[in-house]
């Protein structure tokens, strides 16, 4: 049976020259759909980020970033190395009889370190998994150690930090950040942390 709605079934027995039959009603419904509880992104480790699903839900369920390979058999499923970006998490039942869910995530991400020499290759420092498209306005602010803004990030298309400040090359040396994202929703999501500038 593939179908929702009123059915019967029917069954006939013939014995002893007579015909009997017995027949049963009942309703076959689709139970509600799964809703995810809670998602966290954790974006603290730039090698490692990591995204936990939460559903609540009738079934057990299986989880997805490309809504081809699936995995987990519960209502909750730990993503780990998800790249930076727009994400979609999608949700299945395991026995198929459920809807499928979907949720859309951003993962934001930063460079641990970046190796300004020209060579094209890791040029410079930015954030990473934000767009004009999710995103309503960027605010990236660099430090030097001793707590002086060296560096600003305020457009989406920016490359972003080049090591330089007035001109001038910086050296070799940790760098700190503060950022402060505003979501289309506007939802502000702020990060902070360090990083390393190298120069070979």
């Amino acid at each position: 049976m593939d179908a929702v709605g009123e059915f019967s079934l029917t069954v006939y027995k013939s014995e002893n020259g007579l015909l009997c039959s017995n027949t049963k009603s009942f309703s076959v419904i689709n139970p509600d759909k799964p809703t995810f509880d809670n998602i966290e992104v954790n974006t603290e480790d730039e090698t490692n980020n990591i995204v936990d699903v939460y559903l609540t839900g009738n079934s057990s369920y299986e989880f997805s970033l490309d809504n081809i390979t699936f995995y987990g058999n519960s209502t909750s499923y730990t993503f780990t190395n998800v790249e930076p970006g727009l994400r979609t998490i999608y949700v299945k039942d395991i026995n198929s009889c459920e809807q499928q869910v979907e949720a859309d995530i951003t993962v934001i991400g930063f460079k641990k370190f970046f190796t300004p020499n020209g060579d094209g290759d890791n040029d410079y420092w930015n954030i990473k998994g934000i767009d004009a498209n999710a995103f309503k306005s960027i605010s990236v602010m660099i430090f030097d150690r001793y707590g002086k803004v060296i560096g600003t990030i305020t457009d989406f298309d920016s490359l972003g930090w080049d090591g330089t400040y007035n001109g001038k090359s910086l050296s070799t040396n940790n760098y700190w950040f503060r950022a402060e994202i505003v979501d289309i929703d506007n939802n502000l999501i702020e990060e902070a942390g360090n990083f390393s500038l190298i120069r070979n």
